[in-house]
């Protein structure tokens, strides 16, 4: 992801919709996204809610802000931080 720019990501991340669908079918759970929309695709049907990120930066499983961190920055993971 480091060397992704944010299309090729959302590009990656759409490609892998019908994976997901699968393993939530499979194992249960639920997927995620910090991609808040596909741009001229339209809706991200896996797009987390504010309410659920919170719960998840309050529960440590979740990064509370990747921009602020020098080393994810360095590793150009955060380059688009939240999307």
């Amino acid at each position: 992801p480091g060397a992704m720019d944010k299309n090729e990501r959302v590009k990656f991340e759409r490609r892998m919709l019908p994976a997901f669908e699968q393993l939530k079918e499979k194992y249960g759970g639920d997927v995620y996204s910090l991609t808040p929309n596909f741009g001229d695709d339209g809706a991200n049907p896996n797009s987390i809610t504010d309410e659920k990120y919170n719960e998840l930066v309050d529960a440590h499983v979740m990064f509370k802000d990747m921009a602020a961190d020098p080393y994810l920055n360095s590793a150009g993971i955060s380059g688009d931080w939240p999307h």
